[in-house]
């Protein structure tokens, strides 16, 4: 153990030492059941509320205060060399309706895996069901199974990992499945729709990186679907895929645990996609997950379970009671407002020793909470997700608790989704409801001179943050582009009609890209060029044509959509999918409340528009020698057109020489206000197909840019 993990571990020590005393006074001292009736009742309910909430939050610290953070992937560069030991393997592609694309993207990326003999691998897509999944199971016949939902892009390496598990490299233990690290190329919806994809890890970070790799440890792997690998065997004696549950995963994986066996889980990003950041999307899916998860525990009774250890029934529990937090979300929600608006007492106490108690034990768990999972996530974030989805989880989980509630199916959200309007309601009521318990509680505290008013204001104001983070999310932020580009830097060669340009790019997406040039090219935007990419592995070649320029720091930004590129596409698709994601896995410093409020509300009224000029746009700002006239003044130039300053009418036709012996014949063709004026670069056809008068004007633009930066 590290001097930084002691440190911490001294504090959950001090902590754990701080909330026993808390608990003893709690139950001795400020309990009201003796006053019977609903006082009594919301009292004893409001301290089963903190105990159970102790014991997971304490749970999740042992699991986390285990995790080293260390890689588990086996050395596989030996097994390579004998394409024999390695057997046949079904990859299962998972269809949705309506995703051809992500179905096409998943299978390509499956074409470009590593593997001996590729004639043993067969991928297969199927439609997103478990009942359909387990009939072509019984169908295909290779010993391991593949699962990848459409959309999820594994990396070339992603079965010579797996199947190197199943290999006899783990001794004489049983492989039922090898689960691997999920990474995500955009950011998620809590990142994108709060402004906070530079300021946080997404969501599903803290589970893959901080409770999995203990999870494995102790054998208790949650199994996700995508990107998971099984043994055939090990699904048989299971009886297949689990189809009791929304969509089975986590009950498949708790059946094979219950058989005796071993459940790995590899700590690197060997299958990646992308968020979903529209609402009911993004609703759907935790429902799906939550309710999964509920409905596996509740039918393979973890408690009593014959076949578990009390770490994997730990675990799990410890897993699921993290999804399903609306209830403790609501109770936190509500104990305040029946406190101010119905005069429900929940606590009798002395204010100061309260607020105290509360304010260490809140202080010391965020503080073991961000060191044990190295600042990948903090009480705060917790609560903006739980809070945010727990109007739309209550009954949901409710019902998937008793085993009555089954999803609709996420292919038909888009048929079926409710406005976002509709989302407001919950939020809006919870929001109005904290607002006006908050001003009760003040005027209690003017009025009658009760300080506990002053502790339960405190709670409310937190719950009023947490509510206006929830609306913010709901309102979230319009998203511009087309699709979603991946930061990647890549060796390129851009080809035009008269010149070669070497360089890097900057990011990728499935239509085009952006690349980075030192220099202000003369890059036509109605000119068809050429662009080469490759990575080492990859290697392609697409047409194109720029569509913008802006300038990026001591750079230029080129960006170019691609018009043909179906000869290369599959090689593309490995350059731009084929790649670990580069993804927030810290929290910044600094965050707090008030730059979190700031930083929604400015966001949302700085209508900052972004605008890419067709081609690259110089500030000049000097003045420029005009053959047989008076010199001119010069405001911009981009190669087809220059802008020009006068205190005068300038004529209708110039010659300016900006270079010595470089002249520019020009034709005014349009006026902006008094004294700005367009001019027309008529010989630029001529001009930019002689490489000396090109490189003549490129240095003069640099020079021009560099005296205006």
């Amino acid at each position: 153990m590290d001097n930084k993990r002691r440190f911490f571990f001294l504090i959950f020590l001090i902590n754990a030492l701080i909330t026993i005393c808390y608990l003893r006074w709690r139950i001795s001292d400020t309990m009201l059941i003796g006053n019977g009736g609903m006082d009594a009742a919301a009292s004893a309910a409001y301290l089963i509320f903190e105990f159970v909430s102790i014991i997971f939050l304490w749970a999740q610290f042992d699991i986390i205060g285990r995790n080293k953070g260390a890689a588990n992937s086996l050395e596989t560069d030996a097994l390579q060399g004998d394409a024999l030991q390695y057997p046949e393997v079904d990859i299962y592609v998972l269809n949705k309706e309506d995703s051809q694309k992500e179905t096409y993207n998943t299978v390509n990326a499956c074409l470009l895996m590593d593997y001996p003999d590729k004639n043993k691998v067969h991928i297969i897509p199927v439609d997103k069901d478990m009942e359909k999944l387990n009939e072509v199971l019984k169908k295909s016949h290779s010993p391991l199974v593949a699962v990848i939902e459409a959309g999820f892009l594994p990396r070339h390496e992603f079965l010579i990992e797996t199947v190197a598990y199943f290999l006899n490299r783990c001794g004489t233990e049983k492989i039922g499945f090898v689960q691997t690290a999920v990474g995500y190329f955009n950011a998620d919806s809590y990142q994108f729709r709060l402004f906070s994809q530079h300021l946080t890890p997404n969501e599903k970070q803290y589970f893959f990186r901080c409770q999995q790799p203990v999870f494995d440890r102790d054998n208790s792997v949650v199994c996700c679907g995508s990107g998971a690998v099984f043994s055939r065997e090990a699904l048989d004696e299971a009886g297949g895929f689990d189809t009791s549950g929304a969509e089975g995963y986590v009950a498949t994986g708790i059946k094979l645990l219950k058989k005796g066996y071993r459940c790995k889980y590899i700590d690197k990003n060997l299958v990646s996609g992308f968020f979903e950041n529209d609402i009911a999307t993004c609703i759907m899916r935790h429902k799906l997950c939550i309710t999964d998860a509920i409905c596996a525990i509740r039918k393979e009774h973890i408690i009593f379970a014959h076949g578990l250890s009390f770490r994997q029934r730990k675990n799990l529990i410890s897993y699921v009671a993290g999804l399903a937090s609306p209830f403790r979300c609501f109770l936190s929600i509500l104990m305040p407002v029946l406190y101010a608006i119905l005069e429900i007492k929940i606590i009798k106490a002395d204010a100061v020793l309260l607020g105290l108690f509360w304010l260490l034990i809140y202080i010391g768990s965020d503080m073991c909470l961000q060191g044990f999972s190295n600042k990948c996530t903090s009480l705060k974030w917790q609560q903006i997700y739980r809070r945010t989805l727990a109007p739309y989880l209550l009954f949901p989980c409710i019902k998937a608790f008793f085993g009555k509630y089954r999803p609709a199916a996420i292919d038909n959200i888009k048929a079926n989704k409710l406005k976002n309007t509709r989302y407001f309601i919950p939020h809006i009521i919870l929001l109005g409801l904290s607002t006006a318990s908050f001003f009760i509680c003040i005027n209690n505290l003017i009025i009658k001179g009760e300080p506990l008013n002053l502790i339960f204001g405190a709670w409310l104001l937190t719950n009023i943050y947490f509510e206006l983070m929830s609306v913010f999310w709901i309102i979230g932020r319009p998203y511009a582009r087309q699709e979603d580009r991946i930061e990647a830097h890549i060796s390129y060669e851009l080809t035009d009609s008269v010149q070669t340009i070497h360089g890097m790019t900057r990011d990728l997406s499935s239509r085009g890209i952006s690349v980075w040039c030192d220099r202000p090219y003369d890059i036509d935007n109605t000119e068809i060029i050429s662009v080469k990419l490759d990575n080492g592995r990859y290697q392609a070649s697409m047409e194109g044509n720029v569509i913008g320029v802006e300038r990026d720091n001591s750079y230029w930004k080129y960006i170019i959509l691609f018009q043909d590129m179906e000869d290369f596409k599959q090689q593309y698709y490995g350059i731009l999918y084929d790649r670990k994601p580069v993804e927030v896995t810290k929290l910044s410093r600094p965050q707090n409340v008030f730059s979190d409020l700031k930083r929604n509300i400015c966001n949302r009224f700085s209508h900052k528009k972004m605008e890419y000029r067709a081609m690259v746009r110089v500030p000049v700002n000097r003045v420029v020698k005009v053959v047989g006239g008076e010199s001119i003044f010069v405001k911009n130039f981009n190669y087809k057109y220059l802008i020009v300053r006068t205190d005068y009418l300038p004529p209708e036709y110039i010659i300016i020489m900006p270079v010595h012996g470089l002249e520019l014949c020009c034709e005014r063709i349009h006026r902006f206000g008094e004294n700005i004026y367009q001019y027309k670069v008529l010989n630029y056809e001529e001009l930019r197909k002689n490489y000396e008068t090109r490189e003549q004007l490129c240095q003069w633009l640099e020079v021009c840019a560099a005296e205006n930066d």
